[in-house]
């Protein structure tokens, strides 16, 4: 025991009864200051290095973070790929493509999960995921450089999606008095729909230029081979356009002396599985939509990559030539309607002034009202 005693006192540890010297003794307490040091600083090393995967439920764990942002930044993507080339898939292309603005929401307990356990890289992609598709709607908050022309003729254009039919007849009236409008666009218009918009006045606005009903000629029995033209202008020219699930058509509308060519039609919804269907009506709809100078349409997406591809058709959509936000239109069940489904696109020349939106009972879809500028020269 003896032995022991200077050993102990060697290693810094004192020994109850020994008299120690007092350098000896600070030497013992400085060794062990810095073995708490070094214990300090391995903790916080553990703490900062990733955690290593043990185990199949450590794997899981480990995987789950990157696992769920390639699976957002597979939806994010959605957006630059037309459903037309994803046959078995392209109901969920579009479907993911309507709400990918969603992305944003998602990406924020993931980057947030990501930074507390320092997968850094994860992070970055969950934050660029939940970004991009909001890219696409940054020219919605920019106006059209292209100078609004002096001159020229003013047409107010409304497009009322009527819901198989049962859109509410005076609401109709009521918005194209209160709107001023002087071009009608009903899609979905059954016979009883169309016999109540005359009932209610609607005749006294605006005369009936095209209106083809459901069960006339080829078109199926069924409300949404309805499709209606109104106009206060007259409108010539009125020819069917090929290829399309629902009547759509082109015409001549001449506003007070300025000419312009519409074209207009309602695609098939990508629900349940018309995603291909969808597809192919918007193909179909700018097959014949170089140099028409506008154009209106339901049941799309602004950030569909379908939809950006009218660009390439010289049209462009009413309000991102605005530059004041983009107008959702569905639904009206809903205090704030959430997607942009109705538009407006204008080219050749024409400029848009004004873009609003009308609640119309019965129908899940806001009424669209655009104001536009039609040169003479067209």
């Amino acid at each position: 025991m003896t032995e022991l005693g200077p050993r102990r006192a060697r290693r810094g540890n004192l020994v109850p009864g020994e008299d120690l010297p007092r350098q000896e003794s600070r030497t013992g307490a400085e060794a062990g200051t810095a073995r708490w040091e070094r214990i300090a600083r391995a903790e916080r090393s553990l703490r900062a290095a990733p955690s290593r995967p043990s185990g199949i439920g450590g794997w899981s764990r480990w995987l789950a973070l990157p696992v769920g942002c390639l699976l957002l930044a597979g939806w994010a993507a959605c957006c630059v790929v037309p459903a037309q080339r994803w046959s078995a898939l392209a109901t969920v292309v579009v479907l993911l493509a309507a709400i990918a603005p969603l992305t944003a929401v998602a990406a924020v307990p993931l980057a947030t999960v990501a930074v507390r356990r320092r997968r850094w890289f994860c992070a970055g992609a969950a934050v660029l995921a939940g970004l991009f598709p909001w890219w696409f709607a940054l020219g919605y908050a920019a106006s059209s450089d292209a100078a609004v022309p002096a001159g020229g003729s003013v047409v107010h254009l409304m497009i009322v999606d009527a819901r198989q039919g049962q859109a509410n007849a005076a609401d109709v009236v009521a918005a194209v008095a209160g709107g001023r409008a002087d071009l009608l666009v009903v899609t979905e218009l059954s016979g009883t729909l169309a016999h109540d918009l005359t009932a209610a006045g609607l005749d006294s606005l605006v005369q009936a230029r095209s209106v083809q009903l459901p069960g006339q000629g080829l078109a199926p029995d069924v409300p949404e081979a309805g499709l209606g033209v109104w106009s206060r202008f007259p409108v010539d020219g009125v020819q069917p356009i090929s290829g399309t699930t629902w009547p759509a058509l082109t015409a001549r509308v001449v506003a007070d002396g300025a000419g312009f060519t519409l074209i207009t039609g309602h695609v098939a919804p990508p629900m349940p599985d018309g995603g291909v269907r969808w597809a192919q009506d918007l193909a179909a709809l700018r097959a014949t939509a170089a140099g028409v100078q506008a154009g209106g349409g339901q049941a799309v997406a602004s950030v569909a990559a379908d939809f950006r591809l009218f660009a390439a058709a010289g049209l462009q959509d009413a309000g991102d030539s605005l530059g004041q936000g983009l107008r959702p239109t569905w639904p009206t069940w809903s205090p704030i309607p959430l997607l942009p489904l109705d538009h407006a696109l204008v080219g050749g020349g024409v400029r848009v002034e004004a873009v609003d939106t009308v609640i119309i009972g019965g129908t899940d879809h806001r009424a669209l009202l655009v104001t536009l500028r039609i040169p003479r020269s067209s």
